[in-house]
């Protein structure tokens, strides 16, 4: 099974922006890893985050929060997931752009997001 090598965030906000990562990268190495944050760190908001690009968008959401509601601007957040494939096939990267659309919804209150999803099969992800 493909495991998880490295995840990258660019542009995240969370909390109501009051926590933001501006370019971070996590090295997994393929192995089973923890998140240890104090309680409202961002736990479940990195995991939904890691879990976006390959899920339904009807399941991108938690119990709490919708999942659109992270992108509050036009300015694109990118979520990129680096998988380790079997057999020392090499890499795949999976990423996801998402932005608030800069149209303005027909419904008062609905915020209309954009996905752009990228598939590319590269060597690394490079987290240096």
């Amino acid at each position: 099974m493909s495991k998880i090598n490295a995840v990258r965030f660019i542009n995240l906000n969370y909390n109501n922006n009051a926590m933001k990562i501006n370019d971070e990268c996590m090295q997994f190495s393929g192995k089973s890893t923890l998140l240890s944050l104090r309680n409202g760190g961002g736990k479940t908001v990195l995991v939904q985050m890691m879990t976006a690009p390959f899920v339904h968008r009807g399941k991108q959401k938690t119990k709490d929060r919708p999942f659109e509601s992270y992108f509050t601007t036009a300015k694109p957040s990118f979520i990129l997931v680096e998988w380790l494939l079997d057999g020392g096939a090499g890499y795949v990267l999976t990423g996801l752009m998402v932005r608030k659309n800069q149209e303005i919804s027909e419904e008062i209150g609905k915020s209309l997001f954009t996905h752009l999803h990228i598939v590319v099969v590269v060597f690394s992800l490079d987290c240096a």
